[in-house]
C-alpha cells in the first residue's frame, strides 16, 4: 500500500521535491517497506548506524502501524542508516525498544534517498490495521514536520491514533492514499501516449518497407520472367481502331500463345475466330484490351497499359499449361 507524504502535518500540500513516499506491505515473513525521501543533509546522530534511540530527533521516515486494542509499531529509518522500531501499548506507552530491523538497501541519489527495510511477523500488532507515515527534517527554526494525513491540533503530534485510516496490507501492491491521484496519474499517461506514438511510426515504417519489398519482388519476377522466355514479349504496336482512356506513355503487352481473351465468355473453342474487345482490371482501375482475329490455338490477347502508371502487370491466360506470367511493359 502506497502511503504519499505529500503535505505539512496540518494538511498544507507541499511541492513536489518536498514529497515522501512510503510503500508497505505484509507476509508471513513480516512487514516489509520501501521508502522514497528527500534529502535534507541534516547531521546524523553521533551514534554507529544501527538501532538509535530517540531517532525522530533528526532527519527521519516513520511509520506507524496500529492493530486492536491500541497496540501499534512505530518504525523509524534515517538516511544514514540509522533506525529505531518500538512496540507501544497505548498512546506513547512504550513496551520495547530498539528491536531488530533489517536494511536490504540504503542509498542517496542527489537530492533524494532510497531504502528497503523489514521488521519481522513477531513485533506487529494484530489486525485489523490503520497506519499512517511521516517524515521529519531540518534543524532548528527551519525543522518541519510532514504527514501522509492530516493532524488536528496546535503543533504536531503524530500519535493521534483516532486519525489513522483504515488500510489492508495483506497481499496489497499499490493503493494510493493521496487526496490528489492525478498527480500521480499524468506522469503515466504522458508515458502511455509516448509509447503509443513510438509505436505507430514503427507501424508506418514498416508498412513503407513492406511496400519496397512488394515492388522488388515484382521487378525481380519480371526480369525472371523475361530472361526465361524472351519471346513473350511483342514489339509496342497498338491497332488502328483503338483507344485507351488513360494518359500517359502506353506500351503493349501481348502473351503469345493464349487461347483465351480477358473474360472466359469471350473465348470460342473449335478454331473459331476471337472478335473481342473486352474490358479489364488492374489494381481496380478499368483498362481495355483487344484480341486479334485468328484461328483459337494462336490467338493472342493484347493488353493496352499506360506505363507511367504500372511498372508490371501479371496477366491470366489460359493457354495449354495454365500458366500466370508477368509481363515486363
Amino acid at each position: 500500500m502506497r502511503f504519499l507524504i505529500d503535505k505539512t502535518w496540518d494538511g498544507q500540500l507541499v511541492p513536489d521535491e518536498e514529497r515522501a513516499l512510503v510503500v508497505a506491505r505484509i507476509d508471513a515473513r513480516g512487514l516489509h517497506l520501501r521508502i522514497d525521501a528527500p534529502y535534507a543533509g541534516d547531521p546524523p546522530p553521533d551514534h554507529p548506524p544501527g538501532p538509535t534511540p530517540e531517532l525522530w530527533n533528526h532527519e527521519v521516515v516513520e511509520f506507524f502501524l496500529l492493530g486492536a486494542d491500541e497496540h501499534y509499531t512505530e518504525i523509524e529509518i534515517g538516511p544514514a542508516g540509522h533506525h529505531l522500531v518500538l512496540q507501544l501499548e497505548g498512546r506513547r506507552q512504550v513496551v520495547a525498544s530498539e528491536l531488530p530491523m533489517t536494511i536490504s538497501s540504503l542509498r542517496i541519489l542527489g537530492g533524494r534517498w532510497r531504502a528497503e527495510v523489514s521488521v519481522p511477523a513477531d513485533r506487529l500488532p494484530k489486525p485489523p490495521y490503520r497506519a499512517n507515515a511521516v517524515a521529519i527534517r531540518g534543524q532548528g527554526e527551519g525543522r518541519r514536520y510532514f504527514s501522509a494525513v492530516s493532524l488536528p491540533g496546535e503543533g504536531p503530534d503524530f500519535h493521534q491514533l483516532e486519525s489513522f485510516p483504515e488500510v489492508t496490507l495483506q497481499g496489497q501492491r499499490s493503493i494510493q492514499t493521496s487526496t490528489d491521484r492525478r498527480e500521480w496519474l499524468a506522469p503515466l499517461g504522458g508515458l502511455l501516449a509516448f509509447f503509443a506514438v513510438i509505436g505507430l511510426i514503427g507501424w508506418l515504417g514498416l508498412s513503407v518497407i513492406r511496400h519496397q519489398l512488394d515492388q522488388a519482388r515484382a521487378q525481380a519476377e519480371t526480369a525472371e520472367e523475361s530472361a526465361r522466355s524472351p519471346s513473350s514479349l511483342a514489339a509496342p504496336m497498338a491497332p488502328a481502331s483503338s483507344a485507351s482512356s488513360s494518359s500517359g506513355p502506353e506500351a503493349w503487352v501481348t502473351p503469345i500463345g493464349a487461347t483465351a481473351s480477358a473474360r472466359a465468355a469471350d473465348y470460342t473453342s473449335g478454331g473459331v475466330d476471337i472478335g473481342c474487345a473486352p474490358d479489364f482490371a488492374v489494381d481496380g482501375r478499368a483498362e481495355s484490351a483487344w484480341c486479334v482475329d485468328g484461328e483459337a490455338a494462336g490467338a493472342e490477347l493484347r493488353l493496352l497499359v499506360p506505363t507511367a502508371r504500372y511498372r508490371a502487370l501479371r496477366v491470366d491466360v489460359a493457354n495449354p499449361v495454365g500458366a500466370r506470367r508477368v509481363f515486363a511493359l
